[in-house]
């Protein structure tokens, strides 16, 4: 008979790990989005200026 006590700890684990790494790399990656967008903008031009 099987222990579901472990399972359920290994799956909080992994569900919290996913979560966590969201929360944390979410935000850097709309800013990263967001600097890619305004450096899109730049053109020989404008940096001349």
């Amino acid at each position: 008979m099987p222990n579901y006590n472990y399972t359920l700890i290994i799956l909080a684990t992994i569900v919290g790990f996913f979560t966590l790494a969201a929360i944390l790399l979410v935000p850097v990656y709309r800013f990263l989005r967001k600097e890619e967008k305004l450096s899109a903008e730049w053109t020989e031009e404008k940096l001349g200026e």
